[in-house]
């Protein structure tokens, strides 16, 4: 009996994410891929990104323990770009205001979604039920 209890004990329990935290991250996703490329919607595709990216970081903090094994090469392999840009905008760039303008803008916006895609991955491979989640 002492045995049973001490490897229920040492068992793991994986942190299980909200169905409330997958419904809207799959919404600001649904709202943010309807609307990405038309004009005149910037502050919809902004929040709708922000909101997706603040609740990606709590999926990505519950399930930390993930970027240490061997299946998120292709994770560490997106921080390594992003590493690269900042090395090479501050050591080898040729027009340092305009790849600046950039780097504030366009690597803003991809490390966002960066974030938001890494959240909502997570959060859709780690539901209970994956067949039907959507219908409870």
């Amino acid at each position: 009996m002492e045995r049973q209890t001490k490897l229920k004990i040492s068992e793991e329990v994986e942190p299980t994410i909200p169905e409330w935290i997958i419904w809207i991250q799959c919404s600001a996703f649904a709202i943010l891929y309807a609307v990405w490329i038309l004009p005149h919607v910037v502050g919809i595709r902004n929040t709708s990104l922000v909101i997706g990216s603040i609740f990606s970081l709590y999926v990505i903090y519950l399930h930390t323990d993930f970027f240490f094994k061997n299946k998120a090469i292709a994770i560490w392999l997106i921080i390594g770009v992003f590493i690269w840009a900042t090395i090479h905008l501050v050591f080898f760039s040729q027009n340092y205001e305009l790849q600046l303008l950039e780097f504030k803008r366009i690597w803003r916006y991809v490390a966002l979604g960066a974030i938001f895609a890494t959240g909502l991955g997570i959060s859709l491979a780690k539901t209970k039920n994956q067949n039907n989640w959507y219908l409870t």
